[in-house]
């Protein structure tokens, strides 16, 4: 079965399932200790097995965060707040920037720009291509 994010349930699971993994990846000691003997950038891409076109559906934030209905059909979510945090709201980054206090990063910025978003008929393509 296609299961969508896991959304936020507070004080329990203070983040969604995409915060968590920015937050987990952006915390990690080992790349703490990397970055001290130089510069060393994260990069969050996100994989979905999801075609794009049933992921990219104009819905509110209040919709987001309602119960689950689960399986495919909530697989949407992924996608809005992957671009939620990725490209703000209204030029803002402010999303992002919520989901990252308490960890020590150079610019919210470009943390957002080191975001990618990538489907398995994607990299399918992209794998055949470079067989042929």
């Amino acid at each position: 079965m296609y299961s969508s994010i896991s959304i936020a349930d507070p004080p329990e699971k203070p983040y969604d399932q995409i915060a968590r993994k920015i937050r987990i990846g952006l915390d990690n000691p080992i790349r703490d200790s990397i970055a001290s003997s130089g510069k060393r950038d994260f990069y969050f891409i996100f994989l979905d097995i999801a075609p794009l076109d049933k992921l990219i559906l104009r819905r509110s934030k209040k919709e987001v965060f309602e119960s689950a209905k689960g399986g495919f059909h909530d697989k949407w979510k992924s996608a809005w707040l992957f671009s939620y945090y990725k490209n703000g709201r209204n030029n803002s980054l402010k999303p992002l920037e919520s989901i990252l206090k308490g960890i020590r990063v150079e610019s919210v910025k470009e943390v957002a720009q080191n975001m990618g978003w990538l489907t398995w008929p994607d990299l399918f393509k992209d794998l055949l291509r470079g067989m042929v």
